[in-house]
């Protein structure tokens, strides 16, 4: 199911899984599916973790903690999207500057889970670049890790598209219900 991922090692790409990797079909299916608030509390959730995870090799470097921290504060409608802007694009120069490619797919994958609050399309960077994160780390056995990760998305992502999110502060422009594609 991997094979995708063995070429583009072969051939030395930065980022290892995309759209059309098999292992997040699945996922793209229920993406789609999701709900905007429920998808961006599973992004912002994806992205605690995987700051938790950041901050266990780089706790000096404070890019995706203040990317995740003020993204929380635009969702909720305290700050404006220049100001969570900002903390984003920073989260992403951090990848640049700390030249280690398993820090590079994370800080990408921290920015791109809490740009999903703008774009909901954003938390499909989540598995890319977070799972590309994974085998980096230990390029000779990531299978079962990368697979064990893409069901647990789809267990959390199951799990927020059914929870009650009605006691949270939304800003402004995510108070509107969407339509979810194919519905009536």
């Amino acid at each position: 199911m991997l094979a995708d991922v063995e070429e583009k090692l072969r051939r030395g790409n930065q980022v290892l899984f995309d759209s059309s990797s098999p292992c997040l079909w699945e996922f793209c299916r229920s993406m789609e599916k999701m709900h905007r608030k429920n998808r961006i509390l599973w992004a912002l959730e994806c992205a605690e973790e995987m700051v938790a995870e950041w901050e266990q090799a780089y706790p000096q470097e404070l890019r995706p903690r203040q990317a995740l921290w003020e993204c929380r504060r635009w969702a909720a409608g305290e700050i404006k999207m220049p100001q969570a802007k900002a903390a984003i694009l920073a989260c992403h120069a951090a990848a640049k500057d700390l030249q280690d490619p398993w820090a590079a797919a994370m800080c990408h994958a921290i920015g791109q889970g809490v740009s999903t609050i703008h774009v909901g399309r954003h938390a499909l960077g989540i598995p890319i670049y977070y799972l590309t994160a994974l085998v980096r780390r230990n390029p000779e056995d990531y299978e079962s890790r990368v697979l064990g990760q893409v069901a647990r998305y789809l267990t959390r992502m199951d799990d927020w598209e059914r929870a009650d999110i009605s006691g949270y502060t939304w800003a402004k422009f995510l108070q509107k219900e969407e339509k979810i594609p194919g519905e009536a």
